[in-house]
C-alpha cells in the first residue's frame, strides 16, 4: 500500500461513538479545491493563526481531518436541531476563518441560514474575511463582521438557533469567556443550541487549564473545566473528545519527515515546541505534533434554558 496513503490522519470519537464514521477527509479537502481554486499570490496573507484554518488548498494533508472532524460533528448536531424544529434554522459561526467550513456547514444544511463572522482587528483580517466573502458566499451564507464580546450589540435577542465556534475560544483570554458565553445565550432562541470545539489540554499534555502558546491563550485541561465555564449560561451540556491521531507507530519518525518533504515542505531552523517545524508557503507543522503526539479536541454542545410558560 502507498506509505503516504497509509499516513493519512485516522480520526475517531473517544468515550462515546455516538457520531458514527467520519468522512474521508482527503475526497472533501480534494474536492473544496477543485471548486474553490485560491490565488496561490495570496497563500501567505490567507494564512490566519488567530482564526486557526487556512484555504483547503493551503491545509497539510494530515491537519485537514482536524477541522474537518470539528465541522462534521457539528453539521450533525445542527441536522438534528433542524429534524427537532422541523425547520430550516439560523446559525451563526463565530470565528469562521476563511469560511470553506462556513460553505461545508451550509452546503449541507439546505434552506438554512448561515451567517458566519471574524472579528477584524487589522488589515489582515479584513482581507481574510473579505476574501471568505468573495469565494464561498451564497444564497443562505453571509460574512459578517462581528466580536464575540459584543454580539448584543449587533444581533437582536433570540436571533439564532444555534451558534457555533469552532477552535475560537482558545484565542480569547480566559477573563473574557464568560463574557463570550453570556453574549452568545444573548442572541440565541429559548433551547437553542451552543457547538464549540477547542483543543483539549489532554493533546498537549497539559492537564491542567491555562495558557498553552501565544496563540492558544488558554487550553481546557479537562471535561470539568469546560462543564464549569458554560454551566452558568446553558443546560443539557454534553463534552465527547475527538482524536486525531498519527500512524506513527507503523512508520516511525523518519518515513513520516519524508512524506512531508514529499508533499513540498522543508525544514525550518526556527522551533516549535522544542522540536523541528515544517514549512509551505506559511503553514507550520511542528515535528512533535506529527510523529507523537495525539492531537484532541473538545466538543461541548449545550442548549440555552427555554423560557417557563
Amino acid at each position: 500500500m502507498d506509505e503516504s496513503a497509509e499516513l493519512a490522519v485516522s480520526s475517531e470519537i473517544v468515550e462515546r461513538n455516538i457520531f458514527g464514521s467520519l468522512p474521508d477527509s482527503r475526497l472533501v479537502q480534494r474536492d473544496f479545491a477543485l471548486r474553490f481554486p485560491l490565488d496561490t499570490g495570496k497563500v501567505g496573507k490567507l494564512k490566519n493563526r488567530s482564526e486557526g484554518r487556512s484555504h483547503p488548498s493551503t491545509t497539510p494533508e494530515s491537519l485537514f481531518p482536524y477541522y474537518l472532524n470539528n465541522y462534521e460533528v457539528t453539521k450533525r448536531h445542527l441536522e438534528e436541531l433542524t429534524r427537532e424544529l422541523g425547520r430550516p434554522i439560523r446559525v451563526l459561526e463565530i470565528g469562521c476563518g476563511t469560511g470553506w467550513g462556513s460553505r461545508f456547514l451550509s452546503d449541507n444544511l439546505p434552506g438554512s441560514e448561515v451567517v458566519a463572522t471574524n472579528r477584524v482587528l487589522n488589515e489582515k483580517d479584513r482581507e481574510i474575511l473579505d476574501t471568505a466573502r468573495s469565494t464561498f458566499s451564497k444564497d443562505g451564507l453571509t460574512f459578517e463582521e462581528a466580536d464575540a464580546t459584543k454580539l448584543g450589540e449587533q444581533y437582536s435577542q433570540g436571533d439564532f438557533d444555534a451558534v457555533v465556534m469552532l477552535e475560537v475560544i482558545e484565542h480569547i483570554p480566559q477573563e473574557e469567556h464568560s463574557r463570550v458565553f453570556q453574549q452568545v445565550a444573548e442572541v440565541l432562541k429559548p433551547g437553542g443550541a451552543i457547538l464549540i470545539s477547542t483543543p483539549s489540554g489532554e493533546g498537549y499534555g497539559q492537564t491542567k487549564s491555562g495558557p498553552q502558546s501565544k496563540d492558544h491563550v488558554w487550553i481546557y485541561g479537562s471535561r470539568r473545566d469546560v462543564e464549569t465555564e458554560l454551566s452558568p449560561s446553558f443546560v443539557g451540556l454534553e463534552v465527547n473528545r475527538i482524536v486525531n491521531r498519527t500512524h506513527t507507530q507503523t512508520f516511525g519518525r523518519n518515513a513520516i519527515r519524508q512524506h512531508f518533504y514529499s508533499l513540498g515542505f522543508i525544514k525550518a531552523p526556527e522551533s516549535m515546541f522544542g522540536q523541528y517545524k515544517y514549512e509551505k508557503g506559511n503553514n507550520l507543522i511542528d515535528d512533535k505534533h506529527v510523529r507523537e503526539q495525539d492531537t484532541s479536541t473538545w466538543i461541548a454542545v449545550a442548549r440555552k434554558p427555554k423560557e417557563v410558560s
